[in-house]
């Protein structure tokens, strides 16, 4: 592993070849590993005392469990080290922060008591480090709508690193407003205090902000596409899992009547009108290579032509931009020798069916 350095946390790891295949046999949000242990949790995670407190927001109940001398010796340090300590502490064992329940609960006031405290604003809970966001992307990820008031706190606190990113996956802020589809949101951070847009790195999967919201917006029924496309930009880390395709084989068919795939919402129209925006100023404003590919060789064009209602327009500008559209168009080839005319017309020429064969059964 390389050394860290005062203003950059390197992978723990990067991802195996092995999990790079698992990704392949189904459908993954981008941020994170495909199955997170706490989707079917029916309790609410586990938090430590002080974390609990903080959520609260009232300071002097913070200080009263603090004045117990729990340990919190990790959520002190900053940077963050590259790996846990070997002596294990329980703050160091954590999957959250008082830092990050308080930005949660939106209790500013907190954040910035907690800051006061000398807790740092770059806490990684390396406990759980495929799913672990610094403070300032869980503002922005994980806060529905993104606590900005938190967000403003930490990118004006000098100690706070805007360029660090999430260990394993690569994930920057930028690409959790990018999957947002939330243009004004992103030209504020981009224009705000500290941008670190120069350096906006390219994450270690898909390039997510022309990705499909989830598995129902994947046009399953073409066999190029299905094996091509593995990644999704839902933020959702509760609820959200893929269609589960190996119940509707007709040996293991157990309703009659099975549930449609990939059927129209009445929130798709407005999806795809702010995809196409931002697929749009990205390009245009240079930010994204149109022939950028993904680790799994998929191009923008790949994704856009992948959707189970394609968006022909916005496929016929991307194709018609500057720095090879059309070249990328007819010879940029993902991992599987596919470019992004052969999945267009492969999408073209799918049925929607109860059941295909090339569907894994496990």
């Amino acid at each position: 592993m390389a050394a860290m350095g005062a203003h950059d946390l390197d992978q723990l790891a990067p991802l195996t070849a092995r999990e790079i295949s698992d990704r392949r046999k189904t459908f993954s949000r981008f941020w994170t590993e495909p199955v997170l242990p706490t989707t079917f949790f029916r309790a609410p995670p586990t938090r430590a005392a002080l974390e609990t407190a903080s959520s609260v927001g009232d300071p002097a109940l913070f200080d009263q469990v603090r004045a117990a001398q729990p340990d919190e010796s990790w959520w002190r340090v900053d940077p963050t080290p590259s790996q846990l300590p070997a002596n294990l502490t329980h703050s160091a064992l954590c999957t959250s922060s008082p830092v990050h329940e308080a930005i949660l609960a939106g209790k500013t006031h907190m954040l910035r008591y907690l800051l006061d405290l000398g807790y740092s604003p770059n806490i990684l809970s390396l406990a759980a480090p495929t799913r672990c966001l610094p403070p300032l992307t869980a503002a922005i990820a994980f806060c529905i709508p993104p606590n900005l008031e938190a967000y403003n706190i930490l990118i004006n606190h000098p100690m706070t690193n805007p360029a660090l990113r999430t260990p394993s996956f690569s994930i920057h802020t930028l690409h959790f407003a990018a999957a947002r589809l939330d243009l004004p949101l992103l030209q504020q951070i981009n224009n705000g205090p500290r941008s670190c847009w120069h350096n906006f790195p390219r994450p270690h999967l898909a390039p997510h902000r022309r990705t499909p919201f989830d598995d129902d917006h994947i046009n399953l029924f073409a066999p190029k596409i299905f094996s091509s496309i593995h990644d999704v930009r839902t933020l959702n880390a509760k609820r959200w899992t893929p269609n589960r395709l190996r119940v509707r084989h007709p040996a293991r068919r157990i309703h009659r009547v099975l549930p449609p795939l990939c059927e129209e919402t009445s929130e798709d129209e407005e999806d795809a009108r702010k995809q196409a925006e931002m697929v749009l100023w990205l390009l245009g404003s240079g930010t994204q290579d149109v022939g950028a590919p993904d680790v799994y060789g998929n191009t923008p064009l790949h994704y856009l032509v992948s959707a189970i209602r394609v968006d022909e327009e916005l496929v016929g500008r991307v194709r018609a931009s500057r720095g090879g559209g059309e070249e990328v168009w007819r010879e940029s080839m993902n991992e599987l020798g596919y470019t992004p005319q052969e999945l267009w017309q492969d999408g073209r020429m799918a049925v929607r069916q109860d059941w295909k064969s090339f569907w894994t059964v496990e």
